[in-house]
């Protein structure tokens, strides 16, 4: 049996797929998508959800909020998802989606947990050392502010997790001195 996970990538394949392949904007899938997991989040939405007694109603509703300004394409996927009853795993399969198209543009970002704000040295070493690692990519850093880390860094790529802070390193030797 798929996991709810592979059920999310298998959607977000489908729709990268006939995007490239019928010649759409990956971007213009990108804002549907944004926009249906943006009304699904919305507090009155769940409400009105209840209501519905069916998915055909529902995708109805959904698509109808768009006013006209999706193509034919992007309803299909509505209609799938809401008769699939998988509009609950619409926020995964646009994390996916979003991988896919960071993979296409040769796109990657990367998010930089940190203790404190960083000083341009710091930021431009990290710049430096991802595009290193990363080289016939474009990378995107996004820097963050955790103030709940002692000192140190957490690089999250994707599924990838650098972590050199501190607190990670002190679990270490917590873990080592226990065995």
């Amino acid at each position: 049996m798929l996991k709810t996970y592979d059920i999310a990538q298998l959607y977000a394949k489908a729709i990268y797929k006939c995007a490239i392949d019928n010649l759409h904007s990956l971007d213009s899938w990108k804002t549907t998508l944004h926009f249906m997991v943006k009304i699904l989040n919305h507090k009155n939405v769940r409400n009105i959800l209840a209501q519905f007694h069916t998915s055909k109603q529902f995708s109805s509703f959904l698509i109808s909020s768009f006013y006209g300004k999706i193509n034919k394409y992007e309803k299909n996927f509505i209609k799938i998802i809401s008769e699939n009853q998988r509009l609950m795993i619409l926020e995964m399969i646009l994390q996916e989606f979003i991988k896919l198209c960071q993979a296409h543009e040769k796109k990657i970002i990367a998010n930089v947990f940190s203790a404190y704000s960083l000083n341009e040295m710091q930021s431009n070493h990290i710049k430096i050392m991802l595009q290193k690692k990363f080289k016939q990519k474009k990378i995107d850093i996004k820097y963050n502010i955790e103030k709940s880390m002692i000192d140190g860094l957490i690089i999250r790529i994707n599924d990838k997790i650098i972590n050199a802070s501190v607190d990670f390193r002190l679990r270490q030797l917590l873990e080592f001195l226990k065995n």
